[in-house]
């Protein structure tokens, strides 16, 4: 077996947008560090959102929201299990953040008004802030590149590489190759936490997941197994499947009236997505398939979760309905 030999200041392992951030802020902060990304697939398309996104989920708008009231919405959706130092740390942030996305060329949509377009997920308060970007992860990517990050595409890290109690590097595969490279780190950070691969549905069928199949939680075990204290898998949750689509759904339909239903007609989402325990019951009932209603809601309303769907969110599926 080959063995190729990386080494460099920080190793980011997980090259989708949690990792391009991390590795663009690293060098906002250190220009000169020498910085590399590890993916296991293509970077310029890859990661939990792959390409597009149509909002970004939780802002905190001065004059609006609060990381207080934040805290308070996801403490009461999450039954209190919940890590509430770094999320309110997440949402104290998250202002500044559009702001940088937008400064990137990222499409935010703005109302009437003039003001961020807000639409209520959280039990409490408004804070998705509706997005219009289809090429949110081309733009993440290409940022990365400009700063002047290494980044290998298709190595999947295998394990953390330790010298005593101290990460000092992580030891991958090339899927392509087989090739094992090995890489040497003063610091290590792990953004491979998608795990949509926890969540396959009974059938087995990989594409009936949120995100993509090969999201299997690798950078959680890689920290489990070097000692790390785990953040963020505190509470996982398993969704139920809308009859006939495997996309992200409750978020852009319900949020701008689109029911949840049952296959009595029961209404059991509406409004706002909140009520995710009660879609849990009609399936254990046998009140399934769960399925979404949108015929009552205006034409525009309609093209615009259309547009979203197959512009932004999940091109492909145009094609397959």
């Amino acid at each position: 077996m080959n063995i190729r030999h990386v080494n460099t200041d920080i190793l980011v392992v997980g090259g989708g947008s949690a990792g391009c951030m991390a590795a663009i802020r690293a060098k906002e902060l250190s220009p000169e560090t020498h910085i590399c990304i590890w993916e296991k697939g293509d970077f310029k398309y890859s990661g939990s959102i792959a390409r597009g996104m149509d909002a970004l989920n939780v802002v905190c708008i001065p004059n609006l929201t609060d990381p207080d009231l934040y805290l308070e919405a996801v403490q009461t959706a999450f039954q209190g299990v919940i890590d509430a130092k770094p999320s309110y740390v997440m949402a104290e942030r998250s202002y500044a953040l559009l702001k940088k996305l937008e400064k990137w060329g990222v499409r935010f949509i703005l109302g009437k008004d003039g003001n961020y377009r807000t639409l209520q997920y959280h039990v409490k308060g408004r804070f998705q802030t509706a997005m219009d970007e289809p090429n949110l992860k081309l733009i993440l990517a290409r940022k990365v590149l400009d700063a002047g990050v290494k980044v290998i595409s298709r190595v999947m890290s295998i394990g953390l590489l330790k010298d005593g109690d101290r990460i000092s590097g992580a030891v991958g595969l090339n899927t392509r190759t087989g090739e094992l490279i090995v890489s040497r780190a003063k610091s290590v950070i792990l953004c491979a936490g998608g795990q949509a691969r926890f969540n396959l549905p009974n059938s087995g069928y990989l594409y009936g997941v949120f995100d993509y199949p090969g999201n299997s939680g690798d950078g959680f075990i890689m920290g489990l197994d070097a000692g790390a204290k785990l953040t963020g898998m505190e509470y996982c949750s398993r969704g139920n499947l809308i009859k006939d689509a495997s996309l992200p759904l409750l978020a852009i339909t319900v949020t701008r009236g689109g029911r949840v239903m049952d296959c009595f007609e029961n209404v059991i989402m509406e409004g706002a997505v909140n009520r995710l325990d009660e879609m849990n019951t009609a399936v254990e009932e046998g009140r399934g398939p769960l399925r979404i209603r949108v015929k009552h809601l205006p034409e525009e309303t309609i093209k615009e979760i259309e547009n979203i769907l197959f512009s932004c969110e999940r091109p492909v599926q145009e094609r397959f309905f």
